[in-house]
Order: structure tokens, then C-alpha cells, then sequence
């Protein structure tokens, strides 16, 4: 049943885009993270967050990231990712289930609709743009620079 909601919300999020759909409101979507951000931190305050400038996603799939710690400590102890596409988002990296549960309740209070990081990592993507179909879906919604197959590519005489 759970995965029959999350490929839902991957269709529904979908776009022939490569790195966001056509409408996207980038303004809005820091605005977002910055209340995520402030979430988290009112939420959960025995860690720290640090989430990533628009800068380093620039030329990906994903909005942002934001590495966990205990405050005081340097260790990461996850990551949340979150997608240019659909309010998406995902926890990668985190071995406390405890902390990932807490992690998740955040997120989905915020408005984001988790997906499961595994899930993602082995779900072969088939959507809309076709020069991300046959990767999985962490490189379609979530990664920093995605790799593209050459499906679909017109006029590229390299």
C-alpha cells in the first residue's frame, strides 16, 4: 500500500523537465526550506542543521539537502534531500530509526511527502524524460548533477 502512494506521488510529481518542472517557483521553494530549517530546529533541538545553498543544486534534480549532527558534534548522522519536483522528499544515510522516524514526522508536518530513500535508490525511473529513463529515482528527483542516457536527445550531432 505504501508503495503504491509513493509511485503515485512520483507520477504526479513527474515532468518532461529535466531539472524542474516548467512552472517552478524557486522563491517560493527557499522560502520553504528556510521554514523547514526553523521546523527542524524547534522540533528536534539536539541536533543541528545545515542545509545546503541553491547554488550547489543548481544543475540538479533536487532543491537542497541538509546534513544532521548532535549538536556539539561534527558526525553526520543523515542527510534530507528534497526535490525540485512535487514536495518531495527523502532521508538517506541514517542508521538511527529512532532519528529517522523523528526526521520523517518533521518533513511530513511541513507538507513534504516522504519517500523511502532505498525505495528510491531501486526504483528504475520510466517517466517523462526520457533522457532520465533506466536510471533510478534518487537521479531523477534527488541528485546534485543527474546523469542522462542518450534517449531521447534531438539535434545533438556531438
Amino acid at each position: 500500500m505504501q508503495k503504491e502512494q509513493w509511485d503515485r506521488w512520483l507520477v504526479e510529481a513527474d515532468s518532461e523537465q529535466e531539472l524542474a518542472p516548467e512552472d517552478y517557483d524557486y522563491a517560493a521553494a527557499k522560502m520553504s526550506i528556510r521554514a523547514l530549517q526553523r521546523k527542524y530546529r524547534e522540533s528536534l533541538p539536539s541536533y543541528s542543521f545545515r542545509f545546503s545553498s541553491g547554488e550547489v543544486y543548481q544543475d540538479g534534480t533536487a532543491l537542497t539537502d541538509g546534513r544532521v549532527c548532535a549538536v556539539g558534534n561534527e558526525e553526520t548522522l543523515a542527510w534530507v534531500l528534497v526535490s525540485n519536483f512535487g514536495a518531495l522528499a527523502t532521508i538517506s544515510e541514517c542508521a538511527d530509526a529512532e532519528l529517522l522516524n523523528e526526521l520523517r514526522k518533521v518533513l511530513v508536518s511541513a507538507g513534504y511527502k516522504y519517500i523511502d530513500y532505498d525505495y528510491l535508490s531501486e526504483k528504475i525511473y520510466n517517466g517523462l524524460c526520457k533522457r532520465l529513463v533506466g536510471l533510478n529515482c534518487v537521479n531523477r528527483f534527488f541528485s546534485i548533477v543527474p546523469e542522462f542516457n542518450d534517449h531521447g536527445r534531438q539535434g545533438d550531432d556531438r
